[in-house]
């Protein structure tokens, strides 16, 4: 059986993290459907969904041979550019359409679309959720200045996976120290920064994600199935509880996305993903997810 590590090398089709996805994006969809007071359980147990996106890109643009010339990282950032500005236009028409109804275009021009296009980037307009879209693109921005340290750091140029621990160990000791903080003093340190800016977050799961490969062989020794999924399935039932007793008595904010940066989360998030890489899937499933998969970012959008 070949490693995971070999499959990404190869290019080869991961079912698995077809699956990852396809919850991920359930879980966004919760996220933003359940509410925290009518379904607190349901909606913290969507908290993973955001983490594993990130999870899921580092998986894969941290364990294969990357380009180090320009036009690879202005691909990526270009396929990005060409979603938001796209979706933003179709908008920005269905709406336009409407405004001539009523005879009232003073504000429908170039620089408004333009301003939304910007805005959605920022957490801001009517496609705010387009943040994610926005630190993408400031991750694969970092994966350039990744492979000019590592190269440049001779130490660890034969074990890009030390370079990497190092890189993990820093971005989440940040998370660490702010949510410490932010438990502190009863209120969010996140609160000021807009989703798109939290990088030191992003990069964390994100090379967390590149990690995996090389961590999950050795847990995989360690946890029979059985031992995975009641692992997952405490640390699940801890979680709904962590999240609840902080969210209303020490943070005051409940929103799911103040709790990222819990090592308590990371943890969770890391074993559940860890738990679906080694699923087996069987043929039938295997179908529905290959066909599903594709419509992810559509539903997300």
């Amino acid at each position: 059986m070949k490693s995971a590590k070999e499959n990404i090398l190869k290019h080869t089709h991961n079912t698995n993290i077809d699956l990852l996805k396809l919850c991920a994006c359930i879980g966004v969809i919760g996220l933003h459907t359940f509410k925290y007071n009518a379904a607190p359980i349901l909606y913290y147990l969507c908290c993973f969904s955001v983490p594993v996106f990130f999870m899921v890109s580092g998986y894969f643009s941290l364990n294969k041979a990357i380009p180090t010339g320009e036009g690879y990282y202005i691909k990526k950032i270009t396929s990005v550019l060409r979603i938001v500005i796209l979706w933003n236009i179709i908008r920005f028409l269905i709406s336009l359409s409407g405004i001539l109804i009523r005879k009232d275009i003073s504000e429908y021009s170039i620089t408004y679309l333009t301003k939304q296009i910007l805005e959605s980037f920022l957490q801001k307009g009517k496609m705010w959720h387009f943040w994610y879209l926005g630190a993408l693109i400031l991750i694969y921005l970092f994966l350039f200045i990744f492979n000019g340290l590592y190269k440049t750091i001779t130490l660890f140029y034969k074990n890009k996976v030390y370079f990497m621990f190092l890189l993990w160990g820093t971005a989440i000791l940040c998370s660490i120290i702010i949510q410490a903080v932010s438990m502190f003093q009863g209120k969010s340190v996140q609160q000021h920064i807009i989703q798109t800016f939290r990088l030191w977050c992003w990069i964390q799961y994100f090379i967390l994600g590149g990690l995996v490969p090389h961590i999950q062989p050795v847990l995989m020794k360690k946890l029979s199935d059985k031992q995975h999924l009641l692992l997952l399935c405490i640390s699940s039932i801890f979680i709904v509880w962590y999240q609840y007793i902080i969210s209303n008595h020490i943070l005051n904010t409940k929103f799911a996305e103040y709790f990222y940066d819990s090592i308590f989360i990371i943890g969770w998030v890391f074993i559940l993903f860890t738990f679906i890489l080694r699923l087996h899937i069987s043929g039938k499933w295997y179908k529905y997810i290959s066909v599903s998969c594709p419509l992810t970012l559509g539903v997300y959008i």
